[in-house]
């Protein structure tokens, strides 16, 4: 596992590499720190422990990606390489949106038009019209990045069309537009989950029904009152059933950086 190469004293050499593990509790920036298997392994190594990897925490980010993620650039001639990880658009509005790989808010691709003083090697785009910002240890690769004010448990509901806002909500991405009842138009939506044993269900804001969301299929929206058409992707299990400082909870009746 790479070392952090980026960031000051106290983070780079002494944590994982934020461009391969980024939702990871070793990651030098504070975040929904996973406790996955990489970390236990790192334990384990030291000799004074066993390892339970039954007991690691899913990561998203990363998952499943293999080789691809330290034998290639993140984007080539503006092409991710990794879609799941890394984005391409520069989008501020809803139609832009998307879930950040922990999907504890809505999110958008950040990226910028000022890349003369962005490294050479870190130049993704063709013609260095876009790039990655500074500062979020990831090699200048972009990644989905949540509004201060889009949080699906605290969010403010204007500027989240569609969204159920609970303790226990996750954001989804959209397989087709989602059009509210309202007549707006987004590609993200927090929705309330109720997770049982191994499955789960989700419903939006304006709705009493729960709708089944097995991992890996697309389930159609229409059904729920605020909703008039589009669909959502229902990510793995463990990407949206956990615990967020003690605040998930199986019911979400007790409901509870800046989108304008």
């Amino acid at each position: 596992m790479e070392l952090e190469d980026e960031g000051g004293s106290g983070t780079a050499g002494s944590h994982w590499k934020r461009r391969s593990a980024k939702d990871e509790i070793m990651a030098g920036i504070i975040g929904v720190s996973r406790y996955s298997n990489l970390t236990i392994a790192a334990m384990e190594d030291l000799g004074f422990y066993k390892g339970v990897y039954s007991k690691g925490e899913y990561m998203a980010f990363g998952n499943g990606v293999g080789c691809t993620l330290t034998n290639s650039k993140c984007i080539t001639n503006s092409v991710s390489n990794v879609p799941s990880m890394f984005c391409t658009t520069n989008s501020r509005t809803a139609s832009g949106y998307s879930c950040p790989s922990d999907r504890l808010a809505i999110g958008t691709c950040y990226t910028s038009t000022s890349c003369d003083s962005v490294p050479s090697n870190f130049q993704y785009f063709t013609g260095n019209t876009l790039c990655g910002l500074s500062g979020t240890l990831t090699d200048y690769c972009p990644i989905v990045t949540p509004y201060s004010n889009t949080g699906c448990m605290d969010g403010e509901i204007t500027v989240m069309p569609g969204s159920y806002i609970t303790s226990s909500s996750r954001c989804f991405d959209a397989t087709s537009t989602i059009t509210t009842s309202s007549r707006y138009s987004v590609t993200a939506v927090c929705a309330a989950v109720k997770c049982e044993t191994d499955t789960y269900s989700i419903r939006l804001s304006g709705s009493d029904s729960w709708i089944d969301c097995p991992p890996s299929t697309t389930v159609n929206l229409a059904s729920q009152s605020s909703i008039s058409s589009g669909s959502v992707t229902c990510p793995a299990y463990g990407a949206v059933c956990f615990s967020w400082n003690d605040e998930a909870s199986l019911d979400p009746d007790d409901r509870s950086r800046k989108k304008e």
